[in-house]
């Protein structure tokens, strides 16, 4: 009876040891979360809905994206220090457009920048509101990303399912750049912008895109935003988008 209780000791001190150390392990495991920003941001902000327009009806596309194209959220990559990927296009590098002006937009500016994509219309309180802020800001992060915008409705879908250009929307947003002396350029969209419009659920105006150089969209944002907070969001963003894993094409 002397001998068995020793025995019972030490194999509860061993049990007790063995729980220690797993809860050690477990505890020294870090934590991964998702990045905060990288979401489409629900905060009610000043917008227009597409039906606010008395001439404009919400956008219907019936083209389809290039094969491929992806506009999922990119997320961190799960192991290593770089993602492998087929060799897949930035289908915003090849956009075939041009800008308010009429003049051929060369999308070789989007070429290893990340791009910040403002949608607009020359009708929405909320987007002209805006522009002075996203001026300033265009100027400052021009060494971080270009900022462009899209006049929505600069085109429409004909009966022979093409896209033509809306010449009076056009000559509004002339009028709105000179009004308020804005210079980053704003263009209208082609097929593939159209196309990515309607993916993504464009429900009102301003709405804005912030793409990585890879062609993805990384975050949304819909409605307008002052100076300062509009920011804090490049900030936030484009600090993600930075850090990001490289990626590398496949072999």
């Amino acid at each position: 009876m002397k001998n068995r209780i020793p025995k019972i000791l030490l194999v509860g001190l061993a049990i007790i040891l063995l729980v220690i150390v797993i809860v050690l392990l477990i505890n020294k495991v870090p934590e991964q979360e998702a990045p905060p920003t990288v979401t489409t941001e629900t905060t009610q902000r000043p917008t227009q809905a597409l039906t606010d327009s008395p001439t404009v009806e919400p956008i219907e596309v019936e083209t389809e994206a290039p094969e491929d194209v992806s506009t999922e959220v990119q997320t961190e990559a799960p192991i290593g220090d770089s993602v492998v990927v087929e060799d897949i296009p930035n289908y915003f590098g090849l956009v075939n457009t041009t800008d308010i002006y009429g003049e051929p937009f060369d999308p070789a500016q989007f070429a290893d920048m990340p791009i910040i994509i403002n949608i607009w219309a020359d009708w929405c309180g909320p987007c002209l509101s805006e522009m002075p802020a996203l001026e300033i800001l265009a100027e400052e992060y021009k060494d971080r990303a270009m900022l462009v915008g899209l006049l929505a409705e600069g085109v429409e879908v004909t009966a022979e399912n093409t896209l033509a250009v809306v010449q009076d929307k056009l000559d509004g947003a002339q009028k709105v750049y000179e009004s308020l002396a804005i210079t980053y350029p704003t263009i209208v969209p082609d097929e593939f912008l159209y196309t990515i419009m309607s993916q993504t659920g464009l429900k009102a105006f301003p709405t804005t895109w912030f793409v990585n150089a890879d062609g993805y969209i990384i975050h949304m944002v819909e409605g307008s935003m002052s100076e300062d907070n509009w920011r804090k969001t490049f900030d936030s963003v484009l600090e993600f988008i930075e850090n990001q894993p490289e990626v590398t094409d496949a072999p």
